[in-house]
């Protein structure tokens, strides 16, 4: 501590102090390097490509994207599927050159036997004439492929250039010196010229002209790979290089000592924004404005050579690459942080960005990351962090960094932490910071609220007016007025008194996760400005009134954990499933009167699939930069999103009919009609089909290659020109019609991304005839003769009638007779029925009383919740079949131990419950007066034991339980764990590990004399969690399909509720058990423990 003096002099002099000592501090703290990683998607074998090396690749007109192979033929991509060809399919080779569309939108592939032409319709190879070399290619191996003045010329291994005429090929300057018989790359500039790349240099054709160029000139090297014009300039793809032809026959050349990353350099490609990319022995590089920008595998590429670049339709850019597969790579608006990056604990619960523009991430386990520049300070306990666990971050206006935890708070003055005596909080286990407009620090903790100005310290609870002690967030609005969101309600404070919101005011839940205003919101009244995020959806607060909204309005999912605008009037959501961008309509709409101010007009939601790698957002771990870069904290690293990045997609999805199927047959519909659709094979006009052809299969596809898995259908079916009603977009890609009557038909199906819709469907118009039975004719002689039956028909049943009627009379007078009998029978009965009734109902009412007495003595061995108080936190959640339960839990604190059992006797009602508490009365016994803690030990001793309780039984018993068993050493930070056919589940660092039972239960058969438990030992860190259950839930019928839960689902859904208070988890076990097993009925009893140790 530095004491002030008044002098102005002494007040310098100790900042200067301090921060001096802070530099010093700094230093002291572990420092990391680190990378940040770019959205790059890999294609691999895994991923349905057939090859891992691609050597070059071409987009048709459709926007498939046509990816050539060395070994494995030419493959189709759509987004979604990749389709092989092969010399099976028409190829002359599977070894694969190079790949080039023509203006006519054909497709050629050179290959080292020859090159193939696909128009389209049909395959069509050229080779070379053995019999007459005029004729043909003057070489089968063929390197590259250009379009120059009408005409496709072709460059060979061995023997040079040669021309397309129409319907072969023939050589070209082949005496000609100057020009390579290796021709490895061709272009096509805009002044008319020819380029032409060899192993002796380079050359250019013009006017019939060959203009030629190699080292002596200037070139780095004279083996040229790849050529391209970007702003008039010529650039040269060499092995030693690139290289500029300046236009005056001077070339300026680039190096590893300019910036890139290897001197190979295997292919150039420019972008809209007239940037060069260059592939490399070594990864990328794109030179933009003068300076060479290196893309490898530090930032998501690979460090394998890169074969060839594309930019598609929607400006991404495609590598591939030798050995690595196909990348894509879809700009720079989303950037990511994670363990690939430096940051070791990569589950952020809390961001933060100061006034000096550093970033401050706070971690589950890991402490804290101040992230500047290219350097990473880790602060942890080893520093003087109270926790690992980070819950929430805050800045004061002098600059503190405030720091919540579940073991207190903490202050970060210039890179030195602090404990922070100053402030009488109202529980140490902090759960979010907040600072409002009057410099008050607001610290929401599990018992309540602490308001700190500097000097006191005010706390707030239930007994003060708060709707709930368990704080989750708390915000602040237009007015001043402050907001905290709880676990059961929102609560504002003016500074006086709490006004309470909840369900019943018309939030669609009282589970109050995130609070933020609208920056452009300046009405005055209370909580006009306010948004809400809960686990039911998002709520505005306007004119003192909620508004909800949910997935049927666009969000990803109604559960959101964060909230936060920015520079755009967007507001950004937050949950398990990624982020939406929320476009809400301009604070002032003048023109439009049909438009609300702050309304939503557009969602738009991002995942894995088109950016957002980061999983799940944590709660309120998001902030943002001054320059509009928005940082989201979520389980796996941080996610950063430029805003000033556009990556809305500039063209919808070109739709496209792949297939019309019969009866699930694909057909050749050139057996139908010869006007085929070019490239789909589907008939352009009207086809007719007969009437046993009225069951079809529609397959189709919208090209999007940004986000294929984001491209949506709606599809319609016109019958007889009356218009069919649109479908609702899904993502579902064929649509299926069964028994379609006879008549005119038009299917027509359009396709949307996230940003735009396809405006043009695309169509298939058919008939369907109708056999000969359904004509007019046909129609009209059939009913002339039913007439005629019909009649005479009449006649015959009026007489039959006649004679029926008389002998039914009588038969219903002698039944009538009859029935009047049997009811004075049924009367008797019933009196002996209802006696009957009265007695099984005594009978019923005394077993129940007996049962319920049995409840009594169960539940009085069960030991107190209160013992659980040695644990951080944790829950029972224990639910019977019947009133008495077969399943049972024990703990015991023992020697600075804990020793917890959960147990699944035989059966349920009163035998489980009388097994239950054998089993209790050994546990005592063997744990608690005997003091065996290990747990496998401890199994052995209550199996013998449940077998001697039964040995006088006079026939064999296989009455036994199946048991988890978990000793806890808190000194040590060791967990040992046994069990019999129950497991333990353990979350650790975000994941979580199943052990093992052994497969044997507590009991059963005396033939056994001796069983062995396997014994597990663990070594668990603070915020580590441990879970165990009998087997009723995840046996438990339910859901669509009435099917079991099973364990693989429980333990999932433990895991995603991992980081929630124990409480909470208990509500959501709970909920989802009523939820999965609906109107069924419970088939055994359910027990599940969770503790967070």
């Amino acid at each position: 501590m530095f004491l002030l003096k008044k002098d102005n002099t002494s007040f310098f002099h100790s900042i200067v102090i301090r921060r001096s000592l802070g530099v010093v501090l700094l230093l002291l703290l572990p420092l990391f390097s680190f990378a940040q990683r770019y959205n790059f998607t890999q294609y691999t074998i895994e991923d349905g490509l057939y090859s891992s090396e691609v050597v070059d690749m071409v987009q048709d007109h459709y926007r498939y994207i046509w990816i050539a192979t060395p070994t494995e033929g030419v493959i189709k991509f759509d987004g979604v599927e990749f389709k092989q060809y092969r010399e099976a399919d028409g190829l002359v080779s599977n070894y694969i050159q190079c790949i080039y569309r023509d203006k006519g939108g054909n497709i050629w592939m050179g290959t080292k036997k020859g090159i193939t032409m696909y128009n389209g319709y049909d395959f069509h190879n050229f080779t070379k004439n053995l019999k007459d070399p005029s004729k043909g290619l003057p070489d089968d191996e063929i390197q590259c492929i250009e379009e120059y003045n009408k005409s496709v010329y072709v460059g060979t291994k061995k023997g040079g250039l040669a021309m397309f005429k129409g319907d072969g090929f023939s050589s070209r300057f082949a005496q000609n010196s100057r020009l390579s018989r290796n021709i490895k790359c061709l272009f096509s500039d805009s002044k008319g010229r020819l380029w032409i790349g060899g192993d002796n240099g380079l050359a250019f054709l013009k006017n019939e002209k060959i203009t030629a160029f190699n080292m002596l000139n200037g070139l780095p090297d004279n083996n040229i790979n790849d050529i391209i014009e970007v702003n008039g300039e010529i650039w040269i793809a060499t092995n030693n290089g690139l290289s500029v032809f300046k236009g005056d026959s001077t070339f300026v050349n680039y190096s590893t000592k300019n910036g890139l990353p290897h001197n190979n350099i295997f292919s150039l490609a420019k972008d809209q924004d007239q940037a060069l990319w260059a592939g490399t022995g070594k990864g990328a590089a794109k030179y933009y404005e003068g300076q060479f920008e290196i893309y490898d595998s530090d930032n998501g590429l690979t460090n394998n050579p890169i074969n060839k670049i594309i930019l598609d339709s929607w400006e991404n850019t495609w590598f591939g690459t030798k050995g690595a597969g196909l990348y894509k790579f879809a700009g720079r608006a989303f950037t990511y942080y994670t363990k690939e990056d430096g940051i070791k604990f990569d589950n952020i619960t809390a961001v933060l960005i100061d006034e000096e523009d550093y970033k401050w991430y706070g971690t589950l386990g890991g402490g804290i990351y101040r992230m500047r520049h290219d350097t990473l300070v880790q602060f942890t306990t080893e520093n003087g962090l109270p926790s690992n666990q980070i819950t929430s971050l805050s800045e004061s206006a002098d600059g503190k960094i405030w720091v919540g935890t579940p073991a207190g708070i903490a202050k970060i003055i210039e890179g030195k932490i602090y404990k922070v005596e100053e402030i009488n909080i109202i529980d140490e286990n902090v759960s979010c910071l907040y600072e409002d407009l009057k410099g008050v620090l607001w610290i929401g903790t599990r018992a309540g609220v602490t308001a700190f100005d500097g000097v006191n310290s005010m706390n707030y609870s239930k007994l003060n007016g708060l709707s709930s002690n368990n704080i989750r967030c708390i915000g602040e609005d237009d007015l001043g007025l402050i907001w905290i969101g709880t676990f059961e309600g929102l609560n504002v404070f003016d500074g006086k008194e709490f006004l309470t919101y909840t369900a019943e005011d018309g939030l669609p839940s009282n589970v109050i996760n995130a609070i933020v205003k609208n920056p452009s919101s300046n009405s005055s009244k209370r909580g006009s400005s306010v948004w809400i995020g809960t686990d039911k959806g998002l709520v505005k607060f306007e004119n003192d009134a909620f508004k909800v909204f949910t997935t049927k309005d666009g969000l990803g999912l109604d559960n959101i954990s964060l909230l936060q605008f920015d520079g755009n009037n967007c507001l950004w959501v937050g949950s398990m499933r990624g982020v939406d961008r929320i476009f809400l309509n301009p604070p002032q709409i003048v023109a439009d009167k049909t438009k609300k101010a702050n309304e939503i007009n557009f969602v738009k939601h991002y995942d894995i699939t088109n950016g957002f790698k980061g999983m799940g957002t944590n709660k309120n771990a998001v902030a943002i930069d001054e320059e509009g870069q928005l940082f989201f904290g979520t389980f796996k690293g941080i996610v950063q999103y430029n805003t000033n990045v556009d990556d809305y997609s500039s063209y919808a999805p070109k739709v496209i009919i792949t297939s019309v199927q019969l009866e699930d047959i694909n057909i050749n519909w050139r057996k139908y009609t010869e006007d085929i659709e070019r490239w789909t094979m589907i008939p352009k006009g009207f086809i007719s089909l007969g009437y046993n052809n009225n069951n079809l299969i529609f397959k189709y596809i919208g090209i999007d290659h940004t986000a294929p898995e984001k491209v949506k259908y709606s599809w319609r079916l016109t019958t007889n020109e009356v218009p069919g009603k649109w479908t609702i977009f899904e993502n579902r890609r064929e649509a299926i019609f069964s028994n379609l009557e006879p008549g005119d038909y038009v299917f027509e199906v359009k396709a949307e991304n996230a940003d735009l819709d396809e405006e043009k469907p695309a169509i298939f118009r058919f008939r369907i005839t109708p056999p000969f039975w359904s004509t007019l004719w046909f129609k009209a002689l059939s009913a002339l003769l039913i007439a005629f039956a019909i009649f005479g028909y009449i006649k015959w049943r009026e007489r039959k009638l006649r004679s029926e009627r008389e002998i039914l009379e009588n038969k219903v007078k002698e039944r009538t007779e009859e029935l009047m009998e049997q009811k004075r029978q049924m009367e008797l009965v019933n009196l002996e029925v209802i006696s009957k009734n009265k007695e099984i109902e005594d009978k019923n009412n005394d077993l129940n009383s007996s049962i319920r007495y049995a409840l009594t003595i169960q539940q009085s061995y069960f030991p107190a919740l209160s013992e659980l108080h040695h644990l951080n936190d944790s829950f029972i959640y224990h639910a019977p079949r019947d009133i008495v339960s077969g399943d049972f839990y024990w703990f015991k604190f023992i020697d600075d131990k804990m020793v917890i059992s959960i147990s699944d006797c035989t059966g349920h009602g009163v035998p489980g419950a009388f097994m239950s508490l054998i089993g209790m009365t050994l546990l005592d016994m063997v744990i608690a007066k005997d003091k065996i803690l290990n747990p496998a030990e401890a199994l052995k001793k209550i199996d013998r034991g449940i077998i001697k309780a039964f040995e006088n039984s006079d026939t064999e018993s296989n009455d036994g339980m199946d048991m988890a068993l978990v000793t806890i050493d808190f000194k040590m930070k060791k967990l040992y764990y046994a069990g019999a056919f129950r497991p333990l589940w353990f979350v650790h660092n975000g994941e979580i590990t199943e052990y093992k039972a052994t497969k044997t239960s507590l009991g059963g058969s005396f033939e056994v004399k001796e069983k062995d438990f396997e014994l597990v030992e663990l070594d668990y860190e603070e915020g580590d969690c441990i879970y165990m259950s009998s087997d009723g839930y995840a046996d438990q019928f339910g859901g669509e399909d009435k099917k079991k839960f099973k364990s693989k689902t429980l333990k999932e859904m433990l895991l995603s509720i991992s980081q929630k208070p124990m409480s909470e988890q208990k509500e959501i076990v709970d909920h989802r058990l009523i939820e999965w097993k609906g109107i069924l009925d419970q088939v055994d009893d359910v027990l599940v423990f969770g503790a967070r140790l």
